[in-house]
């Protein structure tokens, strides 16, 4: 039921011109400035990449990785920056969406009372919980690869000169090691972020949390 309730407050918001989600709360030249920062962010972290395995001791490597950091920074900033010119706008909307989410709880579901919106809260975390016991999972998993991955590195270099290997293929086969780990500790990792269901039971207990506060 929690999802059905979720889908039909997301559907209720989509329908109103008072509240808006996601990119399109921004004006379209910021929109440009966010979609370039976010192109430059993920160009510099292929650089970064391709680097890590050709020349992982060139300077290129810091200045891609500098170039993503800013990126990210710029980012952080350019929201920031929205919301304070348009905090007015904010608030208004997010009362809006309050009063929505109001209307879908009493009028369609008949939730009208403080115990029954913290039960609904519960079916939420729930999820959210289990979402993230396998998050640690996962990450356990991306501990293990780097422990197996350091572990060669150390075993492989004390015997370098036992097996006759030459320092300069053995370095960039190190390097080879590392970055196929990272790339599958990324993807693994990654998985979080597809998880939109998460995300929105997330929204959706913060919105829940503040109509307790203001209506019970």
């Amino acid at each position: 039921m929690e999802y059905y309730i979720l889908k039909k407050y997301e559907e209720e918001k989509g329908k109103s011109s008072e509240v808006e989600q996601g990119y399109n709360r921004y004006p379209i030249k910021t929109r440009r400035i966010i979609y370039t920062l976010l192109g430059i962010m993920f160009s510099s972290c292929v650089v970064m990449v391709i680097l890590f395995v050709l020349a992982p001791l060139s300077a290129w490597y810091l200045i891609s990785g500098g170039i993503c950091f800013i990126s990210m920074a710029g980012l952080f900033k350019v929201d920031s920056i929205d919301q304070k010119k348009r905090l007015d706008k904010y608030i208004n909307s997010y009362g809006k969406k309050i009063d929505i989410l109001n209307n879908v709880l009493v009028n369609t579901f008949n939730i009208s009372t403080k115990k029954k919106v913290n039960i609904l809260i519960e079916k939420y975390q729930k999820y959210i919980d289990k979402c993230e016991k396998e998050e640690k999972r996962r990450n356990a998993i991306i501990g293990t690869m780097f422990s197996v991955a350091v572990g060669i590195t150390s075993t492989s270099f004390a015997n370098i000169e036992t097996a006759g290997i030459d320092f300069g293929k053995w370095l960039l086969l190190i390097a080879f090691i590392f970055v196929i780990t990272i790339l599958c500790s990324v993807m693994i990792h990654s998985q979080k972020y597809f998880d939109t269901l998460k995300k929105k039971y997330k929204v959706m207990i913060k919105d829940l949390e503040d109509l307790r506060l203001i209506k019970y």
